[in-house]
């Protein structure tokens, strides 16, 4: 509310923009740091809490300078009109600044997310069996597109600029070609941007407690009878419907049935055929666990050439279902702090070295097109 209408004046060319627009952007930045570290504030002063909260806190701040950094250029990019040459000399200085500011927060952001992965994750098994970890491989995805246009801009597109720079009386046509590219780009990062912002929303609970969840509430049980193995998993243990899932080890079964009884609740034994799904696996439903206790059932299978083959199955029904677990937090251990280290030199030396290239390329680059 108080940025909108001092940002829409200052794209006003006609009007002088006075201390007011930095004013305003630095009250505006404190209020905005200040909600995304006091509003997640944590309950907890131990230090895992306050870690991981220092670390939520910079990865929202770090992301927010980057995209929305990305956005005000490509607003600007369409927005402020200039002569070619004037142009050019403005937006090649705002190219580099914002490039190595994009660059730290690329750095924070990675360090941050990192240690997000290893608290909600864990494991790169668990990025392909929850819904967290898929979603968080799709955002890792788009990100990742953001960082190669990055590199782009940083070992392509400012070694040019610089080099255009040097000789921006003669080259007025190529840095206008230079432009064009980096609006482009500038555009396809915001439109990555924008597609990573849809998908954090998706981005909630924790791939440990989900995969804590899958491994309670699977119900399956395996047996085996001679040569035949059979995995039988119910969809539920609580009375009422229930469908009971039936994947054999061998095809060639004529007849598949399922007795369910209770000795204790003196229950007689109920016998229904299954019956046979396209994904080769055998069906029964229906409320055969009508009400709370010990239950078995038997499945009988019988094959061409075989004696009819049965395993029997515990079923304790419970009138209510089974909680949810969380996951315990991960330990602590040397090792952790190992790898943390590690990755904090990987990833800075990393930012760095791409900097001193890029560097390194614009020297090179202008030195070559030097008069």
């Amino acid at each position: 509310v108080l940025l909108l209408p001092v940002a829409f004046r200052a794209l006003r060319p006609a009007r002088p923009r006075g201390p007011l627009v930095e004013v305003v952007t630095a009250v505006v930045l404190l209020l905005g740091t200040l909600e995304l570290y006091i509003r997640p504030w944590p309950a907890a002063y131990d230090s895992r809490s306050l870690v991981t909260w220092l670390m939520d806190g910079t990865h929202m701040f770090s992301a927010a300078i980057w995209l929305g950094g990305l956005t005000a250029l490509l607003v600007a990019a369409i927005r402020v009109p200039a002569a070619p040459e004037l142009r050019f000399q403005a937006w090649s200085s705002a190219i580099r600044r914002f490039s190595f500011l994009a660059s730290v927060c690329v750095g924070a952001t990675v360090l941050s997310g990192l240690w997000t992965a290893w608290i909600h994750v864990g494991s790169v098994e668990r990025m392909f069996t929850t819904l967290y970890g898929q979603t968080l491989l799709i955002k890792l995805a788009l990100v990742l597109g953001l960082v190669g246009i990055g590199a782009f801009h940083q070992l392509w597109l400012i070694p040019r600029v610089e080099a255009v720079r040097a000789t921006i009386g003669r080259e007025v046509s190529h840095g206008a070609v230079l432009l064009t590219h980096f609006r482009r780009a500038i555009a396809a990062e915001v439109g990555l941007g924008v597609a990573i912002l849809l998908v954090v929303p998706f981005l909630s609970g924790s791939a440990r407690n989900q995969d804590a969840q899958i491994k309670a509430t699977d119900l399956a049980q395996h047996g085996t009878s001679g040569d035949l193995a059979m995995t039988f998993t119910p969809s539920a243990l609580q009375p009422g419907p229930v469908d009971y899932a039936l994947a054999l080890s061998t095809h060639d079964a004529t007849k598949v049935t399922v007795g369910f009884e209770s000795i204790l609740l003196g229950v007689p034994a109920t016998n229904v055929a299954a019956k046979p799904a396209d994904d080769g696996t055998y069906h029964v439903a229906g409320i055969y666990t009508p009400i709370a206790g010990p239950w078995q059932a038997r499945v009988m299978v019988e094959r061409p050439g075989h004696d009819v083959q049965a395993l029997s199955f515990d079923l304790p029904v419970k009138a209510q279902a089974i909680p949810l677990p969380k996951a315990p937090a991960p330990p602590v251990l040397a090792s952790t702090k190992l790898y943390a280290a590690v990755d904090v030199a990987v990833v800075v030396a990393s930012i760095a070295g791409i900097l001193l290239l890029s560097r390194w390329l614009a020297a090179r680059q202008s030195r070559n097109a030097a008069p």
